[in-house]
């Protein structure tokens, strides 16, 4: 049998170009496609954002700390129901109808490009004139953008598939939005906020309901999160940075470095979940007491006494001792004062 031939380096050049732009198209292929449906390649973690996905409840509310991750994942749950693509549920058959609101509209211009980019279909049409700001699919589904510090009347005649709470909304907001759920639509919610404002009404209104209905036989918060027993609320008031898959050690170290104006807005930052803030200082106790370090320093070089909390003025000797007054002369006698 004949011995096979060795390419010539030409031909041997030729094929490894060949190879090499074909590569190049498929890797582009990929890349228009990443462009296009950008959620095709959003990977849910299991602490918390699976699970938010695969519920049913009429209301899901996420409270976990900064960095887990409640943007993109309620931005990726929105864009699966205009998608009408949903991988873990059946979304309606209509073109839906959805509301996101922000805290303000200056918020949404900075977390506009990041839906668009990282979450939304292409194909959509921004309409933002006015006070009616909105998204538009070419199939008819609509997103409309409300702030929570602005007039949404225009809203109250609207009976949404979706509303999206990016954030804590004032409590009159939600309870309004509530009331739209009814007919055929039979709306649905989501709210995703860190609760650094304490025990507010989204503690009293939504996440103690929800432990009361999941702890009555004893169960911890833990098995809580698993069990999901409330009839209408799905909570989730657990995590942090440490459970984001996208972010490195330096994103955690920098996160856990920071400080906080106490100890449980540090834990609800870096946690989640909820913490009273009553008889916690309001500002910094380290930085105070350097600051009354540095004044009691400037005091001494001034000839300024100080005694406790009380100020006064008094001549101090060098090594910082306070000269004091001699007692006054006893009064002559049948006089006054």
């Amino acid at each position: 049998m004949p011995r096979p031939q060795k390419a010539s380096p030409e031909r041997r050049g030729y094929a490894q170009h060949a190879d090499i732009e074909a590569i190049a198209a498929a890797l582009e292929v990929v890349e228009e496609a990443r462009r296009n449906r950008p959620s095709l390649w959003y990977a849910p973690h299991p602490q918390g954002q699976v699970q938010m996905h695969q519920s049913k409840h009429v209301v899901r509310a996420m409270f976990p700390g900064n960095g887990w991750g409640k943007t993109r994942a309620m931005g990726t749950e929105l864009a699966w129901w205009v998608d009408h693509a949903h991988p873990h549920q059946p979304t309606p058959e209509w073109p839906i109808i959805a509301i996101w609101f922000c805290q303000e509209f200056k918020q949404f211009d900075i977390l506009k490009t990041q839906l668009e980019t990282e979450c939304f279909t292409a194909g959509w049409t921004w309409c933002g004139s006015g006070t009616s700001k909105f998204y538009v699919w070419p199939n008819g589904d609509k997103v409309f953008i409300a702030s929570a510090d602005r007039s949404w009347t225009y809203l109250q005649g609207i009976n949404p598939d979706l509303i999206c709470f990016d954030e804590q909304p004032p409590l009159s907001l939600w309870r309004e939005m509530l009331q739209r759920r009814r007919g055929t639509r039979k709306t649905r919610y989501l709210l995703a906020a860190t609760a650094t404002q304490g025990e507010t009404w989204m503690e009293k209104e939504i996440h103690a309901p929800w432990v009361m209905a999941n702890t009555a036989d004893g169960e911890n918060l833990e098995q809580a999160r698993q069990r999901q027993r409330h009839e209408y609320f799905w909570v989730w008031d657990e995590g942090g940075i440490r459970d984001n898959p996208g972010a490195d050690d330096e994103d955690v170290r920098w996160y856990e470095t920071r400080t906080w104006s106490c100890e449980a807005e540090r834990r609800v930052r870096l946690r989640g979940g909820f913490q009273s803030f009553n008889g916690s200082p309001v500002f910094d106790p380290d930085a105070l007491a350097e600051l009354e370090a540095r004044a009691l320093a400037a005091d001494k070089a001034r000839g300024k006494g100080r005694i406790g909390s009380l100020d006064f003025w008094a001549p101090i000797t060098a090594d910082g001792s306070i000269i004091r007054p001699r007692p006054a002369a006893p009064a002559p006698a049948g006089a006054t004062r």
